[in-house]
């Protein structure tokens, strides 16, 4: 996604994707949506990702009361945000948390931590149609399998599957003929697919394709699961409407 503000001289600041793709903000009270974006400019303005302010702080800047600010702060932890610890009489030190995971913004050096069903949904970006199957592994580990998509078309059988451990960070190898024999993990995998297309990229080329993947499985995912608990909680409105 290009910035459009790249080198014209307006200044900006970065406001995360996923709570805007999954739906997460326009679900937000509007008191939330401005605590958040004054903490998302502070944050980045000192370069910290925990800012201390006040109500008094607050209130000078987005004119809410202290009720607000406290109905802000707490659907803003509630949604996995911020973090929020009280500091007494100097008011609340906020954390910006990573909105796909709820955990603190860490550097991600590795994929280890994903969940099954993001490690499943990045190889299934790749391999749709080489017919991925999810299944129990002797260890009634949950392992994903796959023809081989580096075998030369002419060598490429059913058989020679290319297995994926999803509750172990996503290892990989292929059980084919001795000429394959691939193996490694989610940024290895990202780095052979480019090579198979006749592209050669580097391991920071590789981590930031494979986040972007994992990123947009995650707001589906987040989608899904915000658009069945509205649904659930429209089942339970008709419910108490209808007087059962």
């Amino acid at each position: 996604m290009a910035n459009i503000f790249n080198n014209t001289g307006v200044y900006y600041f970065q406001v995360p994707q996923h709570p805007i793709e999954s739906g997460l903000w326009w679900r937000l009270k509007a008191v939330s949506q401005d605590l958040y974006m004054l903490l998302l400019f502070r944050a980045q303005k000192y370069s910290n990702g925990t800012v201390a302010l006040t109500s008094g702080d607050i209130e000078d800047v987005t004119g809410m009361t202290d009720k607000s600010v406290i109905t802000a702060r707490t659907e803003l932890k509630k949604k996995g945000l911020i973090e929020a610890v009280s500091m007494g009489k100097s008011g609340y030190e906020y954390t910006i948390l990573n909105p796909i995971n709820s955990e603190s913004l860490e550097k991600v050096s590795d994929f280890n931590t994903l969940s099954r069903e993001l490690l499943e949904a990045y190889f299934r970006h790749h391999v749709a149609d080489y017919e991925p199957t999810v299944s129990l592994n002797a260890q009634s580990k949950h392992q994903l399998t796959f023809t081989c998509p580096f075998h030369p078309s002419d060598r490429r059988k059913k058989d020679q599957l290319l297995s994926v451990l999803l509750d172990a960070g996503g290892p990989w190898q292929c059980g084919g003929y001795a000429g394959c024999k691939r193996s490694g993990k989610l940024v290895d995998f990202e780095m052979d697919m480019a090579e198979k297309y006749g592209e050669t990229i580097t391991k920071t080329e590789a981590h930031g394709r494979v986040q972007k993947i994992v990123n947009r499985a995650a707001n589906v995912l987040a989608k899904a699961k915000a658009d069945a608990e509205a649904e659930e909680l429209e089942e339970e409105r008709l419910i108490v409407a209808q007087g059962f």
